[in-house]
């Protein structure tokens, strides 16, 4: 809800009432799943004189606060609450707090436990300071990582009391999908992997931006994009590489699997790797007998050079023809029911 014409003034108990019953009616008889908070511009702002975020007392702020907390206690825990603001609204209170810099922190502290996410717009922004003091310029992997350091770490507000970090899982990055789909901030994909190898596994990239925990946020969200009409408008030039990167990260290995499938630890791994000659091979320990699997591979583009479906047999090893590959990093997918591991390969 809101957005940059969508303005909700949530001014007064009377405002919280009335919104808080429009929103349960609409999520019920829709059967929403959850909630994004994005009020910008006017929706929220904090008053002269409110200077604790823990405790805040900005008329906009408190009844949007009640309100939020009317419509959680109306559904179950399942039920999604994520918010994407603009970087003013919430790293901006690193430099200052008043009106709108910083005016979102009450509201995330507040409702912190119930938040599953939150993506702040990398976007329609202008150069921010970053915990180091330097300030950075949007659409760079600087600029990402040193933004979502922030929430990761934590930072004191205009100088004064700690805002506290909030956990990796909450924590995501927004991103345009396109240049036309935002005034700024449209990074390549090969800058935001540059940025994620950094946030997520530690992997520098040299930049000027250093992070906070060496090791990286495994746990780290992920991207949000505005969004999956302009996405589709450049013929999903924002989720092809994106979804071929996030599939290929290392999480030895990363499996996912719905709660309706058996529970399987399988290990795969892939040999040689780098694979300096033509032939692939693969090893699947774990799986059963007599289940199909298809094997993918990406390039960091997400085209896909590779899909066969195999069958699993006594066999423990299966091997693939990648003459056709050139040089360079591939992801891979193997998917087998409802479960999904991914990694990554070096063709020499």
């Amino acid at each position: 809800m809101g957005g940059e014409t969508g303005v909700v003034c949530v001014s007064t108990p009377v405002d919280a009432q009335a919104f808080s019953t429009s929103m349960i009616n609409i999520i019920r008889e829709y059967g929403f799943d959850g909630m994004d908070i994005d009020f910008e511009g006017q929706s929220i702002s904090l008053v002269g004189g409110d200077t604790d975020f823990k405790n805040p007392t900005s008329p906009k702020v408190v009844n949007l606060i009640s309100a939020f907390r009317t419509i959680l206690s109306q559904f179950g825990s399942d039920f999604v609450l994520s918010m994407a603001p603009e970087t003013l609204f919430v790293q901006g209170g690193f430099s200052s707090y008043g009106g709108p810099a910083g005016a979102y922190l009450p509201v995330i502290y507040a409702l912190r436990n119930d938040m599953d996410y939150i993506h702040v717009q990398h976007y329609n922004t202008g150069c921010m300071l970053g915990l180091d003091g330097l300030c950075y310029s949007s659409a760079t992997a600087d600029f990402h990582v040193a933004m979502a350091d922030m929430l990761l770490q934590g930072f004191p507000v205009a100088g004064g009391q700690q805002f506290p970090a909030l956990r990796p899982d909450q924590v995501a990055i927004g991103l345009p999908a396109t240049g036309s789909a935002a005034g700024s901030g449209f990074t390549a994909p090969a800058e935001v992997h540059k940025a994620l190898d950094y946030i997520i596994e530690g992997q520098s990239f040299g930049g000027r931006y250093t992070l906070r925990n060496p090791s990286g946020y495994a746990n780290f969200r992920g991207l949000m994009t505005w969004s999956i009409n302009w996405d589709k408008a450049s013929v999903f030039g924002f989720s092809n590489p994106h979804r071929a990167y996030i599939d290929g990260l290392d999480r030895s290995p990363l499996l996912r699997q719905d709660s309706t499938v058996l529970n399987q630890k399988i290990e795969a791994s892939i040999f040689p790797n780098p694979i300096k000659d033509n032939i692939l091979s693969l090893s699947l320990k774990g799986m059963s007998s007599n289940v199909d699997f298809r094997f993918q591979a990406f390039t960091l583009n997400g085209i896909s050079v590779l899909n066969e479906v195999r069958t699993q047999t006594g066999s423990l090893e299966h091997m693939f023809d990648v003459s056709i590959l050139k040089m360079g990093l591939y992801f891979y997918t193997i998917s087998f029911g409802n479960q999904k591991i991914q990694g990554k390969f070096i063709k020499q």
